[in-house]
């Protein structure tokens, strides 16, 4: 089954219909975008391949400005000014936007395992950026670095231990809809913290 309406063009690939745009959270924010016919089509949102949303084209100039001093540096590496301003990297860099339909979400998009996605615009503990190395293409696989700090999962792990709550307290795992169905190829435990302090903060 093919979504979105050709005759539409890129608005075509960015709206998929009613039947297959899940609802998110901001859909009412969505603004529909007319066309040359005069029909309407939800809009697309741009990101960067790190992630990051695009949604407005400061944003993009920024991103160019901030390219063309890299390449500056590549001309004079030895300046510490230059190697402080492109982190010593002096590799020239490509700006790359992904277009996603409206109801569905960013994914990101390895070339190779081992590669690395540094993702400065979300903080991670401590204030680190996090950063995913690349462990398989298929199925897609990251290893999160910076997520939350040993002190963060401490806090975690002793309050899911200090639990009472039979919904949420460490027990057997349960597979299906069932929350008493217990499958014995399933030997895991799981608990569950939806309002801990640290839990919000991770979550945000």
């Amino acid at each position: 089954e093919r979504y979105g309406d050709k005759t539409k063009g890129f608005l075509g690939f960015c709206d998929s219909g009613e039947n297959h745009t899940p609802i998110l959270l901001d859909h009412k924010e969505l603004v529909p975008v007319a066309s040359q016919e005069g029909a309407t089509s939800l809009p697309c949102r741009f990101h960067t391949r790190e992630g990051l949303r695009i949604s407005a084209l400061d944003q993009i100039t920024e991103m160019i400005m901030k390219q063309n001093v890299d390449q500056q540096c590549q001309e004079d590496t030895g300046s510490e000014a230059c190697q402080a301003e492109s982190g010593g990297d002096s590799k020239q860099k490509e700006i790359h936007l992904y277009a996603v339909p409206a109801g569905r979400v960013f994914m990101f998009a390895p070339a190779y395992v081992g590669e690395i996605f540094h993702l400065p615009h979300v903080p991670g503990a401590g204030d680190n950026p996090i950063y995913l190395e690349v462990l398989s293409l298929e199925p897609r696989v990251f290893d999160v670095f910076n997520f939350f700090s040993r002190e963060e999962s401490k806090e975690l792990v002793d309050r899911a231990i200090a639990e009472t709550k039979e919904s949420h307290r460490i027990k057997r795992s349960t597979t299906g809809a069932s929350t008493n169905n217990v499958n014995s190829r399933r030997t895991s435990e799981s608990g569950f913290d939806t309002n801990g302090k640290t839990a919000v903060k991770v979550k945000k």
